[in-house]
């Protein structure tokens, strides 16, 4: 059958060819052209905000050019991170795993650390730094950074040494970590110290001198000393021990939680040898003050112009009281720095007093709080800074009170020493300070301190006999009220006829008190364990009347048997503060 299909020709098939446009030579130069946009300047110049390893391209070296931010998310292998001279970055982050060792040259402000570890927020360092170095080990450097960052430090021992090397204007070290000591030795005065989350912690040693440190989440950090304008410490401690600080520290926040009475208090041994004063103590801006130091000392102006040591100033009050004197007088400037010559006065006094320099020491010991040093010992009526009942402004770690304090009550028990002409309750206001150091001195010291602490309990007594003390009504269950204080400084010293002879006075004047009765009893009680006397037991038969039937049931047990009603009612004696045994027994 004839159809028109078949009669028609068959076309010949041609090959097909891609059009000029879609060919892939001009592909491949459009790729090269816009490559060449994105990259600004040599190769390894980064011009992008958020830098990854991939990045890198396994280069340990890399540059970044001058921009706002700069993340870099993953940089374990990266170890030097350069910026061009003409330029600075204003914030660089470091996001986690850390590297090893990363250096950092050229200019930029704020440096962040992060990572996915649940820490203590890390916060940021913001300066205007050359250099800085982020590390887990400490290595040696090309420079002295301007920041040193030590991430999860590690070091033998446990001991984490931070030398001159190494200190530049901050540093900052991070845990977690099982490091247990740190010890920073800077040349010059550091800006800024910072640590963090270090849970096996227990001192830190500053030998020298910073503008602020901060210190938090170190729950073990028994004792921690340096010199600085600013020192902020948050432990968050579990450990009963209260935190021991030394040096001196113009401004303090420290919780009161942390920080007793027994840490203004520093051990005999810190005393006579001086250690943590270690580090340049006093510097100079005046180049002919630095100039009368270097020739006096026989040191170069270079070493003068860093500052002095504590030991080069005792060298200088041995050889020539007039120029240690002067160099004093060159060095305090301003009602701030008065503070200073106070308590490094009563230091260098304390250091030559405990190796046996006593006259020269109650010479600086004068010259240092009245700007005389000759003449005799007089109280000086300190009002603690520390840790008042009112809260300052300015709380300042500079215990030369309490220096004053000890220095007097040894000098009024030593015939060899100049003599104190008044009474040691004159040298501090306050009962409760007063009592509270003279107590820590006498726990904290091998010398016995009975004597002073009897005068003090006897001068207060006669006060208040008088009308010079309004009497404390106690107030809740944690109230400790003068009368504890009384009480706990007896127990503290060793029983002898004067402390026995207070126990009569004592308790008249806790009967003519405006207290509860249930306290009064309970005061009683605590003087029979000093002294168990008649007159103690007719005191409770007086009270009986005014007193709660659990309450009396108690008390008419310590009046037939004195002291033995203890082991009658099956409880152990009554410890400072006594409240809280006392209602313990009662209920």
């Amino acid at each position: 059958m004839w159809t028109r299909q078949s009669t028609l020709p068959i076309p010949r098939r041609k090959k097909w060819v891609a059009p000029l446009k879609y060919s892939r030579k001009p592909l491949v130069r459009s790729m090269t052209i816009k490559r060449q946009k994105s990259v600004a300047g040599p190769p390894n110049i980064f011009d992008i905000d958020l830098l990854r390893p991939r990045d890198f391209k396994g280069k340990s070296s890399i540059t970044v050019s001058p921009r706002n931010r700069v993340v870099l998310d993953g940089c374990e292998y990266l170890k030097k991170l350069e910026i061009p001279d003409n330029g600075r970055i204003d914030n660089i982050r470091i996001l986690g795993p850390f590297p090893e060792h990363l250096w950092i040259n050229g200019r930029f402000g704020d440096l962040h650390l992060g990572g996915s570890m649940q820490l203590v927020n890390w916060g940021g360092f913001t300066g205007n730094w050359n250099s800085g170095c982020v590390c887990t080990e400490l290595r040696p450097t090309p420079e002295v950074p301007d920041i040193m960052l030590v991430v999860f430090p590690r070091a033998e021992k446990k001991i984490l040494r931070i030398g001159p090397e190494h200190c530049g204007k901050s540093l900052a070290i991070r845990g977690p970590s099982t490091i247990e000591h740190i010890i920073i030795e800077p040349d010059v005065q550091m800006e800024h110290i910072m640590i963090q989350a270090l849970p096996w912690l227990k001192t830190i040693e500053l030998k020298g001198k910073v503008t602020q440190m901060e210190v938090s989440n170190t729950p073990r950090l028994e004792r921690l000393s340096g010199n600085g304008l600013s020192l902020s410490c948050k432990t968050n401690g579990y450990h009963s021990k209260c935190l021991k600080l030394g040096g001196f520290w113009l401004n303090l926040d420290v919780s009161r939680k942390e920080c007793g009475t027994s840490t203004f208090v520093l051990s005999e041994k810190c005393l006579k040898t001086a250690n943590d004063l270690e580090g340049r103590l006093i510097c100079t801006d005046d180049y002919q003050v630095a100039c009368i130091w270097a020739e006096a000392l026989g040191i170069e102006i270079e070493e003068a112009i860093k500052g002095l040591s504590f030991k080069q100033l005792v060298e200088v009050w041995k050889q020539d009281e007039t120029l240690g004197q002067q160099i004093f007088l060159n060095w305090i400037d301003g009602d701030r720095r008065i503070i200073e010559r106070k308590y490094y006065g009563m230091r260098i006094a304390m250091y030559l007093l405990l190796n046996k320099q006593k006259d020269l020491a109650c010479r600086i010991r004068n010259f240092a709080l009245t700007g005389d040093a000759e003449g005799i010992m007089y109280p000086m009526k300190h009002k603690p800074m520390a840790f008042a009942e009112e809260r300052r402004e300015m709380e300042v770690f500079a215990p030369y009170d309490i220096l004053d304090l000890e220095f007097l009550a040894r000098a009024s028990m030593d015939k060899k020493m100049v003599t104190v002409s008044g009474k040691i309750t004159d040298c501090i206001e306050g009962q409760h300070m007063l009592l509270d150091w003279l107590n820590s001195l006498q726990n904290n010291r091998r010398k016995d301190f009975t004597k002073p602490l009897l005068e003090t309990c006897t001068e207060f007594i006669h006060k208040m006999k008088s009308g010079g003390t309004p009497f404390a009504r106690p107030r809740g269950f944690f109230h400790f009220d003068i009368f504890s204080h009384f009480l706990s400084t007896l127990e503290n010293v060793k029983r002898c006829e004067k402390r026995d002879n207070l126990v009569e006075p004592f308790s008249e004047l806790v009967m003519a008190s405006t207290i509860e009765a249930e306290f009064k009893a309970m005061f009683i009680v605590v003087l029979m364990q000093l002294a168990d006397k008649a007159s103690l037991r007719r005191c409770l038969s007086k009270l009986s009347s005014e007193l709660n039937r659990s309450t009396l049931k108690v008390v008419v047990a310590f009046r037939m048997a004195g002291v033995k009603a203890f082991e009658r009612l099956g409880h152990p004696h009554l410890k400072y503060p006594y409240h809280e045994k006392w209602r313990m027994m009662i209920q």
